[in-house]
C-alpha cells in the first residue's frame, strides 16, 4: 500500500476505531440509565438532563434544545409534570411563558443515575493503566472542545 493511499483510508480507520470505543462508552451508559428502567422512558430521561443544564427552561426554548415540535414537548413534559419530576411556574417576567424546572424528585432521579454512571465508568477505568487513562482523557476532552466549537473554528 502506498503512502497516497495509507492516508487517504487512515482518516476513514480512525473513524471506525474510535466508534468502536465510543459503542463500549455508550453501553457502559446504558447500563447507568438502567437503573431508571421503569420509571422514565429514554426520551424523558434526555428530557430531564436537558431541563437541568437550562433550568430554568421554556417549553419551546426545551424544544429547541431537543429539536422537537413544541406540541410534542408539552406533551411530555405532562407526563414528567405528573410523574413528579418536573414542575411549571409562570415567568415572573412574561405571563405567557412557563418555565419548566426540576423537582427534588426529579434531581434525585438524575443524582442516582449519575452515582451508577460514575460506578460503571470506575469499574471500567480501573482496568486502564494510567497513562492510557491520561490518554483517554486528553482525547475526549479534545473531542468534547471540538464539538463545542463554533462551526467555523472547527478544522475541515
Amino acid at each position: 500500500m502506498t503512502a497516497a493511499v495509507r492516508a487517504s483510508t487512515r482518516p476513514a480507520d480512525e473513524v471506525e476505531a474510535i466508534h468502536d470505543a465510543a459503542e463500549s462508552l455508550a453501553a457502559l451508559w446504558t447500563r447507568a440509565y438502567e437503573s431508571a428502567e421503569g420509571r422514565v422512558s429514554p426520551s424523558q430521561l434526555r428530557t430531564l438532563l436537558t431541563i437541568a443544564r437550562h433550568e430554568p427552561i421554556t417549553v419551546t426554548a426545551l424544544a429547541g434544545e431537543l429539536q422537537a415540535m413544541v406540541s410534542s414537548v408539552t406533551r411530555l413534559c405532562d407526563r414528567l409534570v405528573a410523574a413528579g419530576y418536573v414542575d411549571r411556574a409562570s415567568s415572573p417576567t412574561s405571563r405567557r411563558q412557563v418555565l419548566i424546572t426540576l423537582t427534588q424528585a426529579g434531581r434525585r432521579l438524575l443524582d442516582e443515575i449519575r452515582a451508577h454512571r460514575l460506578a460503571e465508568l470506575a469499574t471500567a477505568l480501573s482496568r486502564l493503566r494510567a497513562s492510557e487513562r491520561d490518554a483517554l482523557l486528553t482525547g475526549l476532552t479534545a473531542l468534547r472542545d471540538a464539538d463545542r466549537a463554533p462551526r467555523s473554528r472547527r478544522r475541515s
